[in-house]
């Protein structure tokens, strides 16, 4: 603890100091942060033990969100079901994205978590068989 006596001045500038405000969205607290946080954490430790530097794919400037794209390929049935149904475009709009990414997505998905999955179907398998 400091002497009573110690009062240094106030450090700030009133007069030219600015901050940037940071919003904390509510879905940012819930689980649902907790599973894409989860989800990246696995996928970027998964393609550090390939002995490759995992990068969060983007367009426009804009992170594309793995963990929501792959739990939408899910959903609709799996990327086979997707290629045949030709959604990658409005994959790519369900994401905020233009859908003339739709092809973007796709290879963004196939590079970095088709990998992923596939090791983790093998990893399922051979748990299941031993």
């Amino acid at each position: 603890m400091p002497p009573a006596s110690f009062r240094p001045p106030f450090a700030i500038d009133r007069t030219s100091f600015e901050f940037t405000p940071r919003v904390q969205r509510l879905n940012e607290i819930d689980a649902l942060f907790r599973l894409r946080i989860i989800f990246i954490n696995k996928l970027v430790s998964f393609w550090h033990l390939q002995g490759q530097q995992f990068r969060l794919p983007y367009i426009d400037n804009r992170y594309i969100d793995l963990y929501q794209l792959q739990k939408m390929i899910c959903e609709g049935g799996g990327m086979e079901q997707v290629n045949r149904e030709r959604k990658w475009a409005q994959l790519a709009k369900q994401l905020g994205f233009k859908p003339t990414n739709g092809a973007n997505i796709k290879q963004a998905y196939i590079k970095w978590v088709v990998p992923f999955e596939n090791a983790l179907g093998e990893e399922k398998a051979g748990a299941e068989v031993g």
